[in-house]
């Protein structure tokens, strides 16, 4: 499984919950604390792990990121409850390089494009 960073404003039972399900998880609180955006993002792809937040102002980032980033996942910040948010994560985890995957949608905007969007669904194979 991919390892994750954890962007600061992820609840901090978030974080534990996805560790509990094994996953290599690393808070970006602990590394860079208060770093915006962009250094974030940039920081997921120096440890090549997969960013996961309930910031959805990575969005304006996706023209900008090389298609080799690990991949950004968005979860949401209240609801469903944190089971169900790991399940997902655990589920888009080996398709999202590359791009940016919303908790609730079913496709992945790729890195470099605005309009390039690959289907989470197709037999877990993510293709268009």
């Amino acid at each position: 499984m991919r390892p994750i960073l954890t962007d600061e404003c992820l609840d901090g039972r978030l974080v534990r919950a996805l560790r509990a399900q094994g996953l290599d998880v690393v808070s970006s609180r602990d590394l860079v604390p208060s770093a915006p955006d962009e250094e974030i993002a940039a920081l997921a792809l120096r440890l090549s792990r997969v960013l996961v937040t309930y910031d959805r102002g990575f969005g304006p980032l996706i023209p900008l990121l090389p298609s080799e980033h690990p991949g950004i996942l968005v979860v949401p910040e209240r609801t469903p409850p944190f089971d169900e948010i790991v399940a997902w994560v655990r589920s888009v985890l080996p398709l999202c390089a590359g791009g940016l995957a919303a908790f609730g949608r079913e496709s992945l905007q790729r890195f470099g494009t605005r309009w390039d969007r690959v289907s989470l669904n197709d037999n877990g194979a993510g293709e268009p």
